[in-house]
């Protein structure tokens, strides 16, 4: 079985979904590290620096964004 895409990369649309394909083992990858690799590490900090439940939200979100662009990965340009 095969399959082949084709992008029109002067349509802007076809641009972005090809992007998305890109970009897909990426993002998996980050949701990946975020999901099994974070969890313990996220807590311990919240422990160890006492944080007020804004803070410790603040933090989660902070360390997605951060695995986001370890990845090289600009949630903005994938979704418009």
């Amino acid at each position: 079985m095969k399959a082949e895409l084709t992008f029109n990369l002067d349509d802007y649309d076809d641009k972005i979904e090809h992007l998305r394909c890109v970009q897909a083992t990426e993002l998996c990858s980050a949701i990946h590290e975020f999901i099994y690799n974070t969890k313990k590490g996220l807590k311990n900090e919240a422990e160890a620096k006492n944080l007020d439940a804004y803070s410790a939200i603040n933090s989660v979100y902070e360390k997605f964004w951060d695995i986001l662009k370890e990845h090289n990965l600009d949630i903005d340009k994938l979704i418009q």
